[in-house]
């Protein structure tokens, strides 16, 4: 018999109703934004599962004026940054970017350090 190794999830989407996808899909993310477009959902994290304090993450919400800002911690307040951003193809783009690791994804946005 052989032992199956089942790794822990890397990623963790949690969307405002508390529905939770573990690993997800560059589509299952593009899905979820699209339920915070039709404001079925106020807003969507995405957080590396791997960071037991949780301050490790990027999330969404959608603006009344129908713009959304996206904000991103990497561990720390001192590393917790926001930016504006106009559609949800534009989001999609930086919640991948960040989640996948992609190189140079929150470049060419300006980001403001957001101070609590």
């Amino acid at each position: 018999m052989h032992a199956v190794c089942v790794s822990a999830p890397l990623l963790r989407a949690v969307s405002e109703s508390g529905e939770t996808h573990e690993d997800p899909t560059e589509d299952q993310l593009l899905g979820l934004l699209g339920d915070v477009e039709r404001g079925y959902e106020g807003f969507l994290i995405v957080e590396r599962a791997d960071d037991p304090s949780g301050h490790t993450y990027a999330q969404t919400a959608r603006l009344d004026d129908g713009t959304y800002t996206v904000e991103y911690r990497d561990g720390s307040a001192e590393r917790h940054f926001a930016t504006q951003v106009l559609d949800v193809a534009g989001v999609h783009a930086l919640l991948a970017g960040w989640a996948y690791e992609r190189s140079g994804w929150h470049d060419g946005r300006q980001w403001r350090r957001l101070v609590l």
